[in-house]
């Protein structure tokens, strides 16, 4: 009888871990990519129907991009899907960002879900992402320290460490 229950738990938690979303998991490892072609995806990310993938990509944009500046980990990996899934969004939907009270932006994701260098595969996918700066934040017209949402993305806020 013991074991029989014991097995049923063993069984259930490995269901419910694959089947609940928001489910605690390990991002890839930064040595992911070693030996893949660029346009390998590592992981995609949804908002709606719209899915984004992470591809390995290069020195200048993708999963390498982001390790090669350090910032790949679980978290970064968590603020990412949160961003693209629930941030706000630029009119071209090539800019998601989450904000702040007062609308100060906190993380930024740029996207390309055109192909690649304009003629391969497609969607190019997650450019890059970032945490933003106090020297970045911009506060909305009128805002209080209390707004958030509908806060207006500035396309000028440039990558940390370039």
């Amino acid at each position: 009888m013991r074991q029989s229950i014991l097995t049923f738990i063993v069984a259930v938690s490995v269901v419910l871990s694959v089947a609940l979303p928001g489910t605690a998991y390990a991002s890839a490892p930064n040595n992911f990519c070693e030996g893949k072609a660029e346009q390998t995806v590592v992981k995609t990310y949804s908002r709606g129907s719209l899915v984004t993938p992470l591809r390995c990509g290069k020195a200048s944009y993708g999963f390498d991009h982001m390790v090669g500046y350090g910032r790949w980990n679980d978290q970064y990996d968590s603020q990412i899907a949160e961003t693209i899934a629930r941030g706000e969004e630029s009119r071209d939907k090539t800019i998601y960002a989450t904000f702040g009270p007062g609308c100060k932006e906190l993380f930024r994701v740029i996207v390309n879900q055109g192909p690649t260098r304009g003629n391969e595969f497609r969607p190019q996918g997650v450019i890059t992402a970032y945490y933003t700066t106090k020297t970045q934040a911009i506060m909305k017209p009128n805002s209080t320290a209390n707004d958030v949402g509908d806060c207006p993305i500035i396309e000028g806020i440039a990558e940390p460490g370039r």
